[in-house]
């Protein structure tokens, strides 16, 4: 985006260059916490699936996630709380997309019987 503004002339690089030195602690704090979510996906995945299988209530299931989400979020930043909820739903479905698709574990399907 930066780049961008400079070629549509909104700014100038010197402007785009003292921005940038003056949030880079800002940036390299938020590109760390999302690679630390990328590293906690299993443990996330865990968790939120031991929520989701626990209840059964559609609606209480609703509640926690927000709750969940409410707890994060007052302790992380809203990008990392975005990251967190995404990296999630791209775990559910894979898991659904597996069962939903048929795969199954080789190893079970050779074994005789």
């Amino acid at each position: 985006m930066a780049i961008e503004a400079v070629l549509l002339g909104l700014t100038s690089p010197e402007a785009v260059y003292q921005e940038t030195v003056s949030n880079f602690q800002v940036i390299l704090l938020l590109m760390f916490m999302v690679a630390g979510i990328y590293f906690m996906r299993d443990m996330l995945l865990f968790t939120f699936t031991r929520i989701l299988l626990g209840v059964k209530s559609k609606i209480a299931l609703s509640f926690l996630f927000c709750f969940a989400g409410a707890v994060l979020s007052a302790f992380l930043d809203a990008l990392t709380v975005t990251a967190v909820l995404i990296t999630i739903s791209v775990g559910f479905y894979s898991v659904y997309h597996k069962v939903a698709s048929g795969k199954t574990n080789r190893r079970r399907e050779s074994r005789p019987q």
